[in-house]
């Protein structure tokens, strides 16, 4: 069972229980109220008819003389009902003979007094009768007064109260069912969102509608599911990195390395001239030299990730030195350098180098360096990069002119690599024919 339905029938069976409570007892109220003072105006009546009766029992002197004493009180009990119009019944006892009595309804003699509402003969009487003593004789007093209609229209106006009620009971339920049907909804969104997620949407959200608990749920469910969808965008993009990386690889070393193959055959069991000996003997090294070049700057790539940066400061002019020794043959390179950095010297240079690398690669006959604090800036007049390849180029083994065999597509890749792990961002700016700037952005 949903827990909306749970809901709705727990709150629905505890409404309807204080529901029948209250107007059960509302009614019953209601019902003994009304008997209530039905009962008092008819015990007022039977008190003031016996107070009428034994003060002129007992001293009226308009009562004919000679009287005997039944005589007397049937004469004084039907002279005082006749001076009370109302629409009720007396009757008068003496001991257990009835005296007076034109209700219809069997009296019978009182010990104490006696009141109340009382259904007789499928009619509903009130009745209020009470024993009274004069001279030496016990006498019963009874008013009685036929409530049927009043009893019926009280019944009609209880029954009525509770359609009317019920009514209010349904209108309430079916509130209640909306209200919990509205406060659970963001509960059945994050099951679909949940469910679309499991079965690989990753860009489901949840609509945050409200600002209550629910709503901050509803947040924190939408964090989560963005962390995840990077992260599954983060793991996609490296495997496919790592696809191209190794088609890469296999492209790479298959010619050399079945080159080297051939021509290690040729000289081991074929019979071919020194001149040709000594051209496959300086392939196979040429060959060899190169495969070791990407064998190191695979290396370098792969373990950069793992490194443990150790940050320093860095003296830039020392460090425009050291590149200007490691290209000593290449005289287009002109280095400008002032200040300090706080980095790791080796990365830095090996950034440098890698980006010098490939703009002469790039035929480049100029190529200018300026080092200062705020960013490394390298800029050259080479072949540039087509537009269509620079969202590439920093990805490993991504080559923007395969026909170039010069390089492995790894510099670019390194050079992000050591921008990321300083803090920093690389920023390429290149145009087709009209040259290359790669900034290094370094944080302040």
């Amino acid at each position: 069972m949903k827990l909306r339905t749970k809901l709705l029938l727990t709150t629905a069976l505890i409404f309807l229980m204080v529901f029948a409570v209250c107007i059960g007892g509302l009614l019953s109220c209601n019902v003994q109220n009304t008997k209530q003072l039905l009962t008092d105006n008819v015990i007022a009546e039977q008190g003031l008819i016996e107070a009428h009766f034994l003060r002129q029992m007992s001293g009226c002197d308009e009562l004919p003389q000679g009287l005997a004493e039944r005589s007397r009180a049937e004469y004084v009990f039907r002279r005082i009902s006749l001076n009370l119009p109302t629409d009720a019944w007396y009757v008068l006892l003496r001991e257990d003979e009835v005296l007076r009595n034109d209700s219809g309804v069997a009296i019978t003699p009182a010990e104490q007094a006696v009141s109340g509402v009382m259904r007789l003969n499928g009619k509903q009487y009130c009745i209020s009768k009470a024993p009274c003593t004069w001279n030496t004789s016990t006498y019963t007093i009874a008013v009685i007064r036929d409530v049927t209609e009043q009893m019926a229209g009280l019944y009609r106006r209880t029954v009525i109260s509770a359609v009317f009620a019920s009514g209010l009971l349904l209108i309430g339920l079916a509130v209640l069912f909306r209200m919990i049907r509205r406060t659970l909804r963001p509960i059945q969104d994050l099951e679909a969102g949940a469910k679309a997620i499991s079965e690989g949407d990753y860009g489901k959200r949840i609509g945050i509608r409200r600002r209550d608990e629910f709503g901050a749920l509803s947040e924190s469910f939408n964090r989560m599911a963005e962390a995840v969808q990077t992260h599954v965008e983060q793991v996609e993009r490296k495997e496919q990195e790592q696809r191209m990386l190794l088609r890469a690889i296999s492209h790479e070393t298959r010619t050399p390395v079945t080159a080297i193959s051939g021509f290690a055959w040729a000289l081991t069991n074929g019979s071919i001239h020194e001149a040709e000996r000594q051209e496959a003997a300086r392939y196979i090294l040429e060959e060899s030299m190169r495969l070791e070049r990407l064998s190191s700057k695979l290396t370098e790539l792969i373990t950069i990730h793992n490194y443990q940066i150790k940050k320093k400061p860095v003296d830039l002019p020392a460090l425009a030195r050291k590149l200007q020794a490691i290209l000593p043959d290449c005289p287009a390179l002109s280095v400008e350098a002032d200040g300090s950095v706080f980095g790791d010297a080796d990365l830095l240079l090996s950034f440098l180098t890698n980006v010098c690398e490939n703009a002469r690669k790039a035929h480049a006959s100029k190529i200018y360096v300026r080092l200062c604090p705020a960013c490394f800036e390298i800029k050259d007049d080479g072949d540039g990069i087509p537009a269509s390849a620079l969202p590439y180029v920093t990805e490993p083994m991504y080559q923007a002119d395969p026909s170039r065999h010069e390089g492995f597509g790894l510099g670019l890749s390194l050079c992000r690599s050591i921008a990321v792990l300083h803090g920093g961002s690389l920023q390429i700016d290149s145009a087709e024919g009209r040259g290359t700037t790669v900034i290094l952005i370094l944080p302040a």
